[in-house]
């Protein structure tokens, strides 16, 4: 599997990064579905928490988060409405 932006952000395996990737779609969908809106923010929140989950199990090593980098990958999903 090739390795995305993701997975050479949070360093995971391509796997993992793909069940985020998917977890913030599934996420995406129902929102849609039930029409209620999801910002930006909402997915920085869900990132910055996954970092943060990994900073402990890394002994307190906290990586800084890159809002512009991630802002072009959440862009990227240009199908999907976000605000």
């Amino acid at each position: 599997m090739k390795e995305t932006m993701l997975s050479k952000y949070l360093k995971i395996s391509p796997i993992e990064a793909n069940k985020i990737e998917m977890a913030i779609l599934f996420l995406l969908n129902a929102a849609f579905e039930k029409n209620k809106q999801i910002y930006k923010m909402h997915i920085f929140k869900f990132l910055s928490f996954l970092e943060w989950t990994a900073a402990k199990g890394f002994s307190n090593q906290f990586f800084y988060f890159r809002f512009y980098s991630m802002r072009k990958w959440t862009s990227s999903l240009q199908n999907i409405k976000i605000y």
